[in-house]
């Protein structure tokens, strides 16, 4: 999804791994820095999110809520329109039953 926006986009440049990161673990400063950049690009700062809230799945314990969470965070991603996305939520669908047995 960067790569996309990057193209003609100076002003992200240098700012890949301030994406890639987790947002707790962000400086201060990337964490200023990644909300002025979300201002500007809103599919970018939607799939940063979208990533965010899928790792934060894995903390979840019980199978049956991470269930029900990961298929709340697949109508998330469908609803984004973002096709990097929707073309991971089915590979998601397809081995959910798999997945949530790691829980």
């Amino acid at each position: 999804m960067r790569k996309q926006e990057r193209k003609g986009n100076d002003s992200l440049k240098n700012h890949k791994y301030t994406y890639l990161r987790l947002n707790r673990n962000l400086t201060d400063d990337k964490r200023k820095e990644l909300e002025y950049l979300n201002m500007f690009y809103p599919n970018l700062c939607a799939a940063y999110r979208l990533k965010e809230m899928f790792l934060d799945i894995f903390q979840i314990k019980d199978s049956g809520e991470s269930k029900l969470h990961l298929t709340s965070w697949c109508e998330l991603a469908i609803e984004s329109s973002i096709q990097p996305f929707i073309n991971f939520v089915s590979l998601v669908r397809g081995h959910l039953s798999g997945i949530v047995k790691l829980f």
